[in-house]
């Protein structure tokens, strides 16, 4: 039984650092790729009138109609997307998508994330949560910037 979760996951993407962050960033058009996201709500944006505040619901196969708030820290000179819950499901969760450049057309994509499930959850289901989601959801950024890639 585990109540907190901390893990690191990266991948390698065939895109340039820039173009993948600025996916990741592209919060609005989550809805199009992101296959568990049910609905999306933005209830506050940047100063750039990028969204910083999120309620999301998700649909995973442990869980129909989760509801988390993400608050989103966006660095654009270190490439790295910050978020944080702030309110939801779950008790709390937070970390970082970061960009690394490994060549310019090629990027490592490491994200890390806290989550503090607020119970004790079993050790099956936190396995489930940090390994077949986790890397569907990876699997899912990095054919969206490929994608994207291939259409600029």
């Amino acid at each position: 039984m585990k109540k907190i979760q901390e893990l690191t996951r990266s991948v390698e993407i065939d895109a340039g650092p820039d173009h993948c962050y600025a996916v990741v960033c592209d919060i609005k058009g989550y809805m199009s790729w992101f296959k568990h996201i049910k609905t999306m709500d933005i209830k506050a944006a940047d100063p750039e009138g990028r969204p910083s505040r999120v309620l999301f619901t998700f649909d995973l196969l442990i869980k129909k109609n989760m509801q988390i708030i993400l608050n989103y820290e966006y660095d654009d000179a270190d490439r790295r997307l910050r978020f944080g819950s702030g309110g939801g499901d779950i008790q709390s969760a937070g970390g970082h998508y970061h960009f690394r450049e490994l060549s310019p057309d090629r990027t490592l994509l490491v994200f890390s994330l806290r989550v503090d499930f607020g119970m004790l959850v079993p050790q099956q289901i936190v396995d489930f949560l940090s390994g077949r989601v986790l890397d569907d959801f990876l699997a899912m950024i990095r054919e969206e910037c490929e994608r994207r890639k291939g259409q600029a």
